[in-house]
C-alpha cells in the first residue's frame, strides 16, 4: 500500500553571504523575495530547521550580481541632404560609461567614431544609427536607443557662361 508523509512545517531562513535576510515558518515549499539586495556580488543560501515530518538540511548557493541600472541620453539627429555637413553623434550614459555606435542602415549612412563620433551619409534614404551601451562590472548594459532620420537629394545649381566672343544680333556681350 501507498505510504503518506506529513506536512512539512519547520522554519526556512534565507541567507545573503551566510547574513541572514529572513526566516520564514509555515509549511513547504517556502519563498522569500529579496526586495532590495546592494550593488554588488550575493551568493544565497537557505537552511531548514526541520520539524514535523523532515530533518534539517541545507541548499546549494545561489550565486548572482546585482547590477546598477543605466541609461541612454542620445538626442534626436536631423533630416539632412546629401553632401550636407556631417551630424555629430552626442550620446551619453548616465553611468559615465563610453558610447558605441552602430547602424541597420549601412548603404545610407555609417557612425564614425574617431576624431569625435559623427554620422557619414552615403546615400539618399533612411538612417538609422543605434547607440549602445553594453554594461560593466557595475553597471547593467543600458537600453538601446535608435534615432533614424532622412537624407534627401542634394540641391543642384546649374551656372552657364557666355561663351567669349559670341554675339547674337542686336545683343551686347555679358
Amino acid at each position: 500500500a501507498g505510504q503518506s508523509f506529513g506536512a512539512v512545517n519547520g522554519s526556512v531562513t534565507f541567507y545573503d553571504n551566510e547574513n541572514p535576510l529572513a526566516t520564514v515558518s509555515g509549511g513547504s515549499p517556502s519563498h522569500y523575495t529579496a526586495q532590495s539586495l546592494t550593488i554588488n556580488s550575493h551568493n544565497l543560501t537557505a537552511t531548514y530547521s526541520g520539524g514535523g515530518g523532515g530533518m534539517a538540511s541545507g541548499s546549494n548557493t545561489l550565486s548572482i550580481t546585482v547590477l546598477q541600472n543605466q541609461t541612454i541620453s542620445f538626442p534626436a539627429l536631423n533630416a539632412q541632404n546629401y553632401g550636407d555637413p556631417a551630424q555629430d553623434l552626442l550620446a551619453s550614459s548616465d553611468s559615465g560609461l563610453s558610447v558605441t555606435y552602430s547602424t541597420s542602415t549601412p548603404s545610407v549612412c555609417t557612425p564614425v567614431a574617431l576624431p569625435s563620433p559623427y554620422v557619414n551619409v552615403l546615400s539618399v534614404g533612411s538612417c538609422s544609427i543605434t547607440a549602445s551601451q553594453p554594461g560593466s562590472a557595475t553597471y547593467a548594459p543600458a537600453p538601446d536607443i535608435t534615432r533614424t532620420f532622412t537624407v534627401g537629394k542634394s540641391n543642384q545649381t546649374i551656372a552657364f557662361s557666355w561663351p567669349n566672343g559670341i554675339h547674337f544680333a542686336g545683343t551686347q556681350p555679358f
